[in-house]
């Protein structure tokens, strides 16, 4: 039996138990989650200090959204993905999320194995971003 590479990430919702399911998936997985936040400015300290290989971001925040918090991460010294994690699934906030460097998207509305796959995809090098949407973008 081979041996999973633990991952580690930070998770960013402003929902406690969204944190917490999050948390039981990836530790399912067999990855380490180093860090939590609630909003924009944690989610960026958070970021600097642990430098982890993925951060699972929510686009609704209580200070800043999480557009915002992309822009933050663009300007650290390293590339960190970011996995865009949101009930705002329309085609708009795809397109804002790739521009401002997100390596994927999931609806907070999918089933919890197309969160795993967008993870598991980012982690070994690829973008995840839903077909449906990405149609939805193109000219």
């Amino acid at each position: 039996m081979s041996e999973v590479t633990p991952y580690t990430a930070i998770i960013a919702d402003n929902h406690p138990i969204a944190r917490l399911a999050i948390r039981a998936l990836m530790t399912r997985q067999g990855h380490i989650v180093v860090g939590e936040a609630d909003n924009s400015s944690e989610t960026f300290q958070l970021a600097r200090a642990q430098v982890p290989d993925i951060i699972i971001l929510d686009l609704n925040s209580p200070r800043e959204d999480g557009l915002s918090t992309l822009s933050l991460l663009q300007s650290l010294p390293i590339t960190i993905p970011a996995l865009v994690f949101s009930e705002f699934i329309n085609a708009d906030y795809a397109m804002r999320c790739l521009e401002l460097g997100a390596a994927g998207f999931v609806s907070k509305k999918a089933e919890l194995s197309q969160l795993l796959g967008a993870v598991d995809a980012i982690l070994r090098g690829y973008s995840y971003f839903p077909s449906q949407l990405l149609k939805q973008i193109q000219p």
